[in-house]
């Protein structure tokens, strides 16, 4: 009993060091590829943990069907079998054996990744950080849905993943010194969003992992397309002043005439106001019979009519 105890963490840490790696965010689906063998037939995929024991997480019997305690997260897509809604304690070795054949197993483990919030077109720096003095650094590397990213070896060496752009990807130059490898992605993109992941093999091994969310860049009025703009030529300017020329023109006639017809029919008037004005009648227009002494006023004659005006002071 001890013996297969022995065999059974001695397989759990050769598959750490040799088998498949699958790396997964808590609360997202993490996708077992299945070879030809498990695909009919009868099988189980078994979790062992790191104390050996095991749990049935799916049975094969010609179709995949989830364990007892799984029966709402495991499902079968195609040629995937899919465990839903990961969460830490579903971390260790998933062990695949199919029609009496033992084939892989693959490790999961399961993070709650930090998140980085930028804007299309900034640079963005995804944070790892663990101590690397005396801690013998072999390697590390940043990776994305399964993909490198860059790798560092242990002499300093470093390498970019094939779809790379390596003008856009790096760490710092004194990574060792600092205790940093923390990945700068520079311009960064709305393709660039997705969980990143870094491993470091040391004595005292470190992953992490973190999201990196784009937000998308929302043009400003400021650095919107101006509107055409045209420069007039010397005949349009010429024809513009006889237009306006001819506007004010227009205008002032308008404005000025009737007040100057007014004007005209108020000096008129004037000047027959002064030959017609009040003139005192010579004495034959007098008759004192008629217009007692106390009644003398002032006689007014115009080419019309003669009016008397005056004031009884009797």
């Amino acid at each position: 009993m001890k013996t297969l105890s022995f065999l059974c963490i001695l397989l759990f840490l050769c598959s750490e060091v040799f088998g498949k790696l699958i790396q997964a965010p808590l609360g997202d689906g993490v996708e077992f590829l299945l070879s030809k063998e498990c695909l009919k037939g009868r099988g189980r995929l078994n979790l062992r943990r790191k104390d050996a024991s095991t749990q049935l997480i799916a049975s094969l019997e010609n179709v995949w069907k989830p364990g007892p305690q799984h029966s709402h997260r495991v499902n079968q897509t195609g040629l995937s079998l899919i465990l839903e809604n990961a969460d830490l304690n579903d971390e260790g070795l998933y062990e695949f054996t199919c029609n009496g054949k033992y084939l892989e197993a693959i490790k999961l483990e399961v993070f709650v990744p930090s998140e980085v919030d930028a804007s299309e077109g900034e640079d963005a720096t995804l944070p790892c950080r663990s101590v690397t003095a005396g801690q013998s650094v072999k390697s590390a590397r940043w990776r994305r849905n399964g993909n490198v990213v860059l790798h560092l070896d242990g002499t300093g060496g470093i390498t970019y993943g094939e779809d790379v752009n390596r003008s856009r990807v790096s760490i710092p130059s004194e990574w060792d010194r600092q205790a940093d490898l923390s990945l700068t992605i520079k311009r960064v993109q709305q393709q660039d969003e997705g969980v990143y992941y870094c491993d470091i093999d040391k004595w005292e091994k470190h992953r992490s992992a973190v999201r990196l969310r784009v937000r998308p860049e929302v043009p400003t009025a400021a650095s919107s397309t101006p509107l055409p703009t045209t420069t007039p030529t010397p005949s349009e300017s010429s024809d513009g002043i006889w237009i306006a020329a001819l506007i004010t023109s227009a205008v002032t006639s308008v404005i000025v005439g009737p007040l100057a017809f007014l004007c005209g029919r108020k000096r008129k008037r004037e000047a027959r106001d002064e030959e017609t004005g009040a003139l005192s009648l010579p004495d034959p227009y007098w008759k004192p019979d008629r217009y007692p002494a106390c009644a003398k006023g002032v006689y007014f004659r115009s080419k019309r009519f003669t009016i008397v005006t005056g004031q009884n002071i009797c």
